[in-house]
């Protein structure tokens, strides 16, 4: 098949015309060595730093970093700390002196713990669990995803080098 046959003008305001090329229209000569092994390297160090799916389980495991950090602190028990000082109410108007209106006094206050520890951690550990695992689930799925890119990258690679070789080969017969 010629080349002729799949060109056509792309004037936007004229019908689409086939062009004809003149017959000392050659292709482009190939570039040689485009392949080597330094910027196979530095395509798969890009895609496994920048592709978005990998992007995505990174932050989705993230996520599911602090969830299993949420999900610890709820098996923790609590503790609140209260402190109050008490009055004895308004003193009357002659004996109140501005400063101690409401009569406050250093021994009368009022100090309480409150401690609770949950006694049923069934439900909470299962969640904690669940969160785990799906954590570790998260973890393989990027494992597996950036093994698929570097193959992918590496495929595509590999595609290129039989091309150029192809190329050369033609050329060397053709020559």
């Amino acid at each position: 098949l010629l080349l002729s046959t799949f060109l056509w003008s792309s004037q936007s305001d004229a019908i689409p015309q086939p062009i004809d090329l003149p017959a000392t229209v050659v292709p482009q000569a190939a570039p040689l060595n485009q392949a080597n092994q330094i910027q196979i390297q530095e395509l798969v160090e890009r895609a496994s730093q920048r592709h978005p799916e990998l992007i995505r389980l990174s932050n989705r495991q993230q996520q599911l970093t602090l969830e299993e950090r949420y999900r610890r602190s709820l098996l923790l028990p609590k503790v609140n700390l209260e402190a109050m000082l008490l009055s004895r109410g308004p003193l009357p108007a002659g004996a109140a002196d501005g400063v101690n209106y409401y009569g406050f006094q250093t021994d009368n206050h009022k100090i309480g713990i409150d401690l609770a520890f949950p006694i049923f951690l069934r439900s909470e550990r299962g969640r904690l669990r669940q969160v785990q695992l799906q954590n570790q689930q998260t973890g393989l799925e990027r494992q597996q995803a950036g093994r698929d890119i570097v193959n992918d990258v590496q495929r595509a690679w590999n595609e290129l080098a039989a091309l150029e070789r192809q190329i050369t080969t033609q050329q060397q017969t053709t020559a």
